[in-house]
């Protein structure tokens, strides 16, 4: 939850679907700049089929729907330019470059953040499935390739200084 008690991606969604209603007010729909815009659109048309439905959608975005939008035909269309100063009546090209690229940074950020989570959520989750297969393992007196690397690296921070210095130039690969 950010600050204001919104789901991070709620305020991603709520900026892109400003982002992408910004493609009708675009003066020549075959621009670039227009193209990257219209790209936006369809990308929150296609979430949510009918705008009376994208607000309830809106708050249920996945990490892999905002995955999508940004990497959208190979995440080329964030950069799309055009040309001339104007991009619709009254609304300069500028301005909605600015809000694009804001409107990407925070899409970014969120999937870092979304990406994070889901990995500390993974190791949390997975901690009892990691131990039964422990378990299995002594039980059947077999040994990993992650139990080896364990071994190789001998008892850990404990270690005498003489067994560091056997190790020799590995010693500084074993410690990382």
């Amino acid at each position: 939850m950010d600050s204001h008690g919104r789901r991070p991606s709620t305020e991603v969604l709520e900026r892109l679907d400003a982002l992408g209603a910004l493609a009708a007010r675009a003066t020549d729909p075959e621009d670039w700049g227009a193209k990257s815009i219209a790209e936006v659109e369809r990308f929150m048309a296609d979430l949510s089929p009918s705008r009376s439905h994208r607000r309830t959608r809106t708050t249920t975005a996945s990490s892999k729907e905002l995955h999508a939008i940004a990497r959208g035909r190979g995440g080329k269309f964030w950069g799309w330019k055009g040309w001339g100063q104007w991009f619709g009546k009254e609304i300069k090209r500028a301005d909605v470059f600015a809000q694009r690229a804001s409107t990407k940074e925070e899409l970014d950020r969120v999937l870092g953040l979304a990406d994070a989570d889901l990995a500390a959520c993974l190791h949390e989750d997975l901690q009892p499935l990691v131990a039964a297969y422990e378990v299995l393992k002594m039980r059947a007196g077999k040994l990993d390739f992650l139990d080896l690397l364990v071994r190789a690296r001998g008892p850990g921070p404990r270690q005498s200084r003489g067994s560091k210095r056997a190790a020799g130039p590995f010693h500084s690969h074993l410690d990382r």
